[in-house]
C-alpha cells in the first residue's frame, strides 16, 4: 500500500522507528505460521535489516527482492525455505515510471507442484484505478498455463471491485484475503 509520510528518529545505523516496526510486524506474520508473503515500497534500508533479522530469528526464510540492492524501493517476496525451494529466476517487469512494478516468482512443493507468486504494485488510475484493473483482467485474459497463481500486490483498485471482476467471469477458484495492517503511524 501506500507510504506514510511520518517524523521519526534513527538508530546509529540509519534503520527509522517505522522500518523496526515493520520488522516486528514480519516477525509476528512469520510466527503465526505463514510461509509466504509479499509488500511493496520496502525500502532499501529496510530490506536490509529484514533481511539480517530473519537470519537470525528465522533463518530458513528468504527474500527476494524486484530490484537491485541499491535500489530505494521495490517489491520483496518473503518464503520458507523449509516449505517451498524458488524454482527458476524471477521476472520483474517494471512500468514506465521506473517506480511500479510486476514481480513474478515460480516455486515448487515438496510433492514437486510448481506455483507462480505474482507481486505487484501498480499505478493508480486518475480517479478511478483503471491501471490495476486493466492488469487484472489481462493476467487473467492471458496467464493459463496449468501453473497455479497467487497474485498479491497493491492494485490501486478496491478488493471488492476485484472480487466482483472474478465474480462476473466465474472465476470460483480464487480466494481473497484481507491486507495486513502495515500502515505504520508512529504518532499514534
Amino acid at each position: 500500500g501506500s507510504r506514510i509520510t511520518v517524523d521519526h528518529e534513527q538508530d546509529n545505523a540509519g534503520t527509522t522507528q517505522r522500518e523496526w516496526s515493520l520488522v516486528r510486524n514480519i516477525q509476528q506474520i512469520v510466527d503465526s505460521g505463514v510461509s509466504i508473503f509479499c509488500g511493496q515500497e520496502a525500502g532499501k534500508d529496510f530490506r536490509k535489516i529484514l533481511v539480517e533479522v530473519l537470519a537470525n530469528s528465522h533463518p530458513q526464510f528468504r527474500v527476494l527482492a524486484s530490484g537491485r540492492t541499491e535500489d530505494k524501493d521495490c517489491g520483496i517476496i518473503v518464503y520458507d525455505s523449509n516449505k517451498f525451494t524458488s524454482a527458476g529466476d524471477q521476472v520483474v517487469v517494471q512500468f514506465s515510471n521506473g517506480k511500479k512494478y510486476i514481480q513474478v516468482a515460480h516455486f515448487q512443493t515438496p510433492g514437486n507442484e510448481l506455483f507462480r507468486v505474482v507481486n505487484t504494485h501498480v499505478p493508480g488510475g486518475p480517479v478511478d484505478g483503471s491501471a490495476g484493473r486493466e492488469f487484472l483482467y489481462s493476467w487473467l485474459d492471458n496467464n493459463n498455463s496449468g501453473v497455479a497463481d497467487v497474485l498479491f500486490g497493491d492494485f490501486n483498485f478496491d478488493t471488492h471491485q476485484i472480487a466482483e471482476e472474478l465474480q462476473a467471469r466465474d472465476s470460483d477458484w480464487y480466494s481473497l484475503c484481507p491486507n495486513y495492517r502495515t500502515h505504520v503511524d508512529l504518532s499514534q
